[in-house]
């Protein structure tokens, strides 16, 4: 199925004209081929290379951090259950980086 899928992606739906494509360039006032201007076209015109961000720039991004109140012995409330953190890390505010995807609602 992969297979068959960047075959039409490569052989058809990049290489045929799309309207999209020349309904923005129209928008601005451009002028636009007969033939119009397909995907791959406009791929290879843009002169902007691509940016690539550190992995755990990314990560970090898709974290909600919270700030929780520890009491004296280092515990603090987490999902309805206490954690108690390392007694080296003992500070009245603990922050917590969590993953939005394993919250329990």
């Amino acid at each position: 199925m992969n297979q068959r899928w960047k075959i039409f992606l490569e052989q058809e739906c990049q290489k045929e004209a799309h309207a999209g494509i020349k309904e923005y360039y129209e928008s601005y006032g451009a002028s636009v081929p007969a033939c119009g201007i397909t995907p791959e076209q406009e791929w290879m015109r843009d002169t902007r290379g691509l940016i690539f961000m550190d992995v755990s720039v990314v990560a970090e991004a898709f974290l909600h951090h919270e700030m929780r109140r520890t009491d004296e012995s280092g515990c603090f409330p987490f999902q309805e259950a206490v954690m108690k953190q390392a007694q080296r890390l003992q500070i009245w505010r603990q922050r917590l980086p969590m993953a939005p995807w394993i919250w329990k609602r």
